[in-house]
Parts: C-alpha cells; sequence; structure tokens
C-alpha cells in the first residue's frame, strides 16, 4: 500500500518520541523488504538523514525514498487511495475497515492512520488478498498487475499480496483470525446476485457484518456479479471456447450468449455457468423472472423448445432448460490460463474502460497491495 509519511509524524520524531521513531523504522525495513511503498517530503527527508537515531543503513534507505519523489505524481494518479501516516488527534489507531458494494462507490482518496500503529511489527507486513479460494485470490492479483501496466506504474510498482482463500462461509473466520494478528487484508468476494436489480447473496452480508468487528484495517468488495468466472473477459473466454475440441461445449457456450442476449441487462455476469438454468429456477427469483417470462417465445426459438405454460412445481422434475451450464474444467484452465499470461499480454486482453468489474477488482487490489519493486543495497 502506498503510505504516505505526514509532518506531524517527522514532527513527534524530531521531538524525541521513541515509540514514533521505532514505528518509521519499522515502515522503512517494510519499504525495503518491497511491502510497501513510502512516500516521505523532500524537506522531511533532508531533516531525518540528519538525525543520530538512524544509522547509516536507515539513512540509505530514506535517501531512495528522497531519490523517487519526482515518480510519485504518477502514483498518485493510478492510485484510488493512500494512507496517510501521522500524529495526534486527527491520526486515529484504527480501525480502517471500508465494504465497497459496487463500482460507482467514491472511493475516498486518502484514510489514516497514527504512526504509532506500526509500532507492532505484525502491522507492517504484506497486504493479504483473501477470497473464496486462493486461486481466484491469484486472479484478482494478476488483475491487478495488467492494472500497473494499464496505468504506467509498472516498473515502479508490483503487488506484494499473500494470497489466500477462505472457504465460503468460512472466509468470515479466517478474517478475524488474521486482524487479531494484526494483518492488514483485502478481501473479494462473489456477490451471489442473479440479475443486476437483485441483492447480494448471505456472504456478501455476513462479510459485511465481520468488516465491522474488524479492529486493524481491512478493505472489502463484493463484486457485482455472480461468481469471480462470470467476470473474465469475455474476449478471453470466446478465445478459449473457440478453441476447444469438444462442441458440446462449444455450442452450449454459442447458446448462453444467444440467452444473455435476449435477456439483458449485461445478464452474463450473473448466469450460472457452472449449472445452467432452467425456468422452475428462475421463477424463484423475481428480479430474474420479471426479464424472462415476456421473452420466453425469443428464447425458446434458440433451443426449438416450447415451454410449457406453467411453472414446474418441482425443479428436478423442469425440463424447461433456459439454458446448459459449460464445463467447470473449461472454467478452471481459463484460470490457470490467464494466471499464466504476461502482465502485458493480459493487459492487452483487458479493457479496464468496458471490463467494469475486472477494473473495479484490479484497482482495489492496486490500491492496497502494491509495494515498491526497486532493490536497495
Amino acid at each position: 500500500m502506498l503510505l504516505l509519511i505526514d509532518d506531524s509524524s517527522i514532527n513527534v520524531i524530531c521531538a524525541g518520541d521513541l515509540v514514533a521513531l521505532n514505528s518509521l523504522k519499522n515502515l522503512l525495513i517494510a519499504y525495503k523488504e518491497k511491502k510497501h511503498i513510502l512516500f516521505i517530503e523532500h524537506s522531511a527527508c533532508n531533516r531525518l538523514v540528519k538525525m543520530d537515531a538512524f544509522d547509516a543503513g536507515f539513512k540509505s534507505i530514506i535517501l531512495h525514498i528522497k531519490s523517487k519523489i519526482h515518480d510519485f505524481g504518477t502514483l498518485f494518479e493510478a492510485l484510488d487511495f493512500k494512507l496517510r501516516v501521522g500524529s495526534g488527534t486527527s491520526f486515529p489507531s484504527g480501525p480502517i475497515n471500508r465494504f465497497f458494494e459496487d463500482e460507482r462507490i467514491n472511493i475516498p482518496a486518502e484514510y489514516r492512520i497514527n504512526i504509532n500503529w506500526f509500532n507492532d511489527t505484525q502491522n507492517i507486513q504484506h497486504t493479504v488478498l483473501l477470497s473464496e479460494n486462493i486461486e481466484d485470490s491469484k486472479m484478482y492479483a494478476r488483475y491487478a498487475e495488467a492494472f500497473l501496466v494499464k496505468s504506467g506504474v509498472s516498473k515502479l510498482l508490483h503487488i506484494r499480496a499473500e494470497c489466500a482463500g477462505g472457504g465460503g462461509t468460512s472466509i468470515s473466520e479466517e478474517l478475524l483470525a488474521l486482524d487479531s494478528e494484526g494483518r492488514t487484508c483485502t478481501v473479494l468476494i462473489d456477490g451471489d446476485k442473479v440479475h443486476s436489480n437483485s441483492p447480494y447473496g448471505d456472504l456478501a452480508e455476513n462479510v459485511k457484518e465481520t468488516i465491522e468487528r474488524i479492529t486493524g484495517v481491512c478493505f472489502a468488495y463484493a463484486i457485482d456479479a455472480k461468481e469471480h468466472e462470470n467476470i473474465i473477459p469475455d474476449r478471453l473466454v470466446d478465445r478459449f471456447v473457440s478453441n476447444s475440441r469438444d462442441r458440446v461445449i462449444r455450442d452450449r457456450y454459442s447458446e448462453l450468449k444467444r440467452v444473455c442476449e435476449i435477456i439483458g441487462s449485461n445478464y452474463y455476469s450473473y448466469a450460472d455457468l457452472r449449472g445452467g438454468m432452467t425456468l422452475c429456477r428462475a421463477s424463484r427469483y423475481p428480479e430474474l423472472f420479471d426479464h424472462i417470462h415476456d421473452k420466453l417465445e425469443k428464447l425458446s426459438e434458440i433451443r426449438d423448445t416450447e415451454y410449457c405454460s406453467e411453472i414446474c412445481s418441482n425443479e428436478n422434475e423442469c425440463d424447461c432448460e433456459l439454458y446448459k451450464g459449460i464445463s467447470d474444467s473449461l472454467l478452471r484452465s481459463i484460470h490457470s490460463i490467464v494466471k499464466a499470461m504476461s502482465d502485458h499480454e493480459l493487459n492487452q486482453n483487458i479493457d479496464f474502460q468496458k471490463d467494469r468489474m475486472v477494473a473495479m477488482t484490479a484497482r482495489i487490489v492496486a490500491a492496497a497491495c502494491c509495494a515498491q519493486k526497486s532493490t536497495i543495497i
């Protein structure tokens, strides 16, 4: 994360505050170890290097930060939020716990925290990137790396995150455990939405409640989609499906895309890619069914079938399929291939203007998990 060292921190350190001094030393070590990135004003760097409290090793880190000051204009533009580290009543010791729900959020440019919070070395560790499984976390980190390339700051920054998975409902327990250890966390979870107008699922609501109990620093985001696979850029999915040797998969995917086009409202983001959808099951979700029932004639033409006039009472007996799910193994393969792409290749396959959910997750991970990447000897 980008940590801005406020003048108030410099003032108390120069005045002899030993806790603040030790906290800044911890942050300088974290900077050297490429866990975060620090910004210290030019004049403040000059004050610090004159202090006997810093040995030659710490002074070399401070001078390295000073040498990079001209790069920070670009970084400030690329990163959506930063953490200002200061001293006094306007800089609380925590918590910073934010739960973001959609791409229209107004992310503050800056959060504030007291420098003494970093006196605990656990609090300077790199950010934990937590989602429902570790493979999703790795994918989100890849999106963020591509975003750094797109923003022109990949030579200065990289994503330094400890990717972890919480396993569905246990994600809240994992989050609380990490918080008790003083770890900074970024949590990205599936929205489990069935339509653009439907509410978020139980997991998102559970994590939202858990965030309110966080005592340290945590940023959480529920994607405006059903699952992570729904936000993979369609040009990537199109390419992998077209190259599949399995005609059934190609046909199912083609059919799914046509169904989504008829339903509208960006339905692909909320489609059940694994399980498919029957008319009976869709009827359980008013937000979805309202967009389907008056389009059944067009939908029936896709599959050359006539839907029942009455909704089945038993979903297991319903033959009125709106679409079939596509292969779970294909979705896993897409994960593997995307993660294996270079940052530049992945950037070329993502439209950060069009792929709104990819852009949103990338922006949050980039801001929360970025670190400087140059080696300090």
